[in-house]
């Protein structure tokens, strides 16, 4: 990042630099904010992990089943941007007995 044959005037803040002709006129790894691979962010692979254990605790407690408005054949709905199914998807969530 404060090197000159990527940046003029590498000591100096240029908002320029950040422009989509210069950074597509340079090496993509010449500027590596938060770095690059798989050491590219601190916290991504902790808040994966938390994410996976939230869901671990969720199915070991607690049950998913029908609900009174679920559908049996899930059709697209047009609108969505997400392909969500006409109507929704309705679940209901009981909590499992403990042993």
């Amino acid at each position: 990042m404060r090197d000159a044959k990527f940046f003029e005037n590498p000591k100096e803040f240029n908002p320029d630099n950040f422009s989509a002709e210069s950074k597509a006129k340079r090496n993509p790894y010449a500027y590596m904010g938060f770095g690059q691979g798989p050491r590219n962010c601190i916290g991504m692979r902790f808040a994966l992990l938390q994410v996976k254990t939230a869901i671990i605790r969720l199915i070991a407690n607690y049950e998913i089943v029908e609900g009174n408005k679920t559908v049996q054949e899930l059709i697209p709905d047009p609108f969505s941007r997400s392909f969500m199914p006409k109507g929704g998807i309705w679940l209901k969530i009981k909590q499992r007995k403990s042993f």
